[in-house]
């Protein structure tokens, strides 16, 4: 299931269907910037997009496609970085802090973790390869999670 969020705020469900009733002017317009949370399964996840006017005019359909991709948990994240990290030095730094982070989330030293995944993250970002950028999107999963249950204590 996609959940979704908007600019104009949430969006009631109607059985599968998210509607938001937008009232607009002749000529009008308006911007809804959308926020999807996406199944965490890797395969292409479908969103059908229908308009309808006001008018009882037919209906525009369009149909987006979005290829989830699963990203590295962060055990998975922290021995890639180790084997990256004993190839090439420019993965050393990152290691190290991606190894505190860890320790401080076995902890339960939330702020702590995410002090440290933020560094890496900011070590990471330097770093232009694939790997790199697969291991940063792996980091901020991380610090989305730390970060909500830093917000809910």
């Amino acid at each position: 299931m996609v959940a979704a969020e908007s600019s104009l705020g949430l969006a009631m469900p109607e059985d599968d269907n998210w509607v938001w009733d937008i009232d607009l002017a002749e000529e009008a317009t308006e911007r809804l910037t959308l926020w999807l949370r996406l199944p965490d399964v890797p395969e292409p996840t479908d969103v059908n997009i229908t308009l309808l006017a006001g008018d009882g005019g037919d209906p525009t359909e369009q149909t987006l496609t979005i290829d989830v991709v699963q990203h590295p948990d962060l055990a998975e994240a922290l021995s890639e970085l180790e084997v990256l990290a004993s190839q090439r030095r420019i993965y050393r730094k990152a290691y190290q802090r991606l190894k505190t982070a860890a320790r401080a989330l076995a902890k339960d030293q939330n702020l702590w973790t995410a002090h440290e995944l933020v560094k890496t993250s900011e070590l990471l970002i330097r770093i232009s390869t694939v790997e790199a950028e697969q291991l940063r999107a792996a980091v901020a999963e991380a610090l989305q999670q730390v970060s909500q249950e830093l917000a809910e204590w």
